[in-house]
């Protein structure tokens, strides 16, 4: 937890003030669907991704660019406690907390291609041991669906154990 996580819209009256040293600030457009269609809330934490041509070969290829980023702000609505109007709020920009080199990997990102938010569990805060960058190829092999179907399958049996009915309540 950051102590902005307690502070609401009215007890400050800048937002560089909730912004922790050494880190910035920067704003990006991430409306609809980019955004996860408006869910993305003051002191959620996002990754993003980003999409490209690859120079190499002409390829479409996307990557995690950031991990377990903190958004500060959606518009102008900074950290503060959910109201049931934020519910129906939708956004166009969002604000978040980076490394000064973040800012730059961001800023030349999103001039070179289009930029997605996901948003993480609020306890999951670590990040990816292994990264890759997927491409059309890579996207269309049985291998990386194979290997999907896997981590899928796992999950969901620490989700719903085998046994147990999915459909059913414990009572």
């Amino acid at each position: 937890m950051l102590w902005n996580h307690f502070r609401t819209e009215d007890s400050f009256e800048r937002l560089s003030a909730i912004i922790s040293q050494p880190t910035r600030a920067i704003s990006l457009n991430f409306s609809g669907d980019c955004g996860v269609a408006g869910w993305i809330r003051p002191s959620d934490h996002v990754d993003i991704l980003g999409t490209f041509i690859d120079p190499k070969d002409g390829q479409m290829i996307s990557v995690t660019l950031l991990e377990n980023v903190l958004i500060l702000a959606t518009d102008r609505t900074a950290a503060k406690a959910p109201t049931k109007a934020d519910s129906k709020r939708s956004y166009d920009t969002v604000t978040m907390m980076v490394l000064p080199e973040e800012a730059e990997v961001l800023a030349l990102a999103a001039e070179l291609g289009k930029l997605r938010l996901t948003l993480r569990n609020p306890e999951t805060l670590g990040t990816m041991e292994d990264r890759t960058q997927t491409t059309l190829d890579y996207l269309l092999t049985r291998q990386r669906r194979k290997q999907m179907n896997e981590r899928r399958k796992k999950l969901v049996d620490v989700l719903h154990p085998p046994g147990r009915d999915v459909g059913s309540s414990d009572r």
